[in-house]
């Protein structure tokens, strides 16, 4: 599962520098529309700033947390002394929680989308 993500990090990373560009102006957007804008633009403009900002803060994160982790880890059997194989076990076993946290987010994002968009 981190596996996964990792490549899909990796095929994000050139990308990263346009994702934070999309956070900084979807919020910047979100902030100019809840300050300055009346009730029309809000409606229709708001919830398409607030899912972009949603989607790009997650694939940034996404591109940033799983970039280049697996091959740290990749020589298990070379690892000598009983803290280091704990310190291995430990890392692969908070991964493994941080994917499945990572999997719950997308989720729910993915649910929270489908409901705003009405679809």
């Amino acid at each position: 599962m981190a596996k996964f993500f990792n490549l899909l990090a990796n095929a994000l990373f050139p990308i990263r520098s346009l994702l934070l560009v999309v956070c900084v102006f979807s919020a910047a957007s979100i902030f100019y529309l809840l300050v300055f804008s009346n009730v029309t633009f809000q409606e229709r403009f708001l919830l398409p700033s607030l899912l972009t900002f949603l989607w790009g803060l997650i694939l940034f994160v996404l591109c940033h947390s799983f970039s280049g982790r697996s091959s740290s880890y990749q020589n298990a059997h070379n690892i000598n002394g009983w803290f280091a194989r704990l310190k291995y076990k430990l890392a692969t076993f908070f991964l493994w929680l941080y994917s499945i946290a990572f999997i719950v987010l997308i989720i729910v994002s993915f649910h929270f989308s489908f409901k705003v968009l009405g679809i």
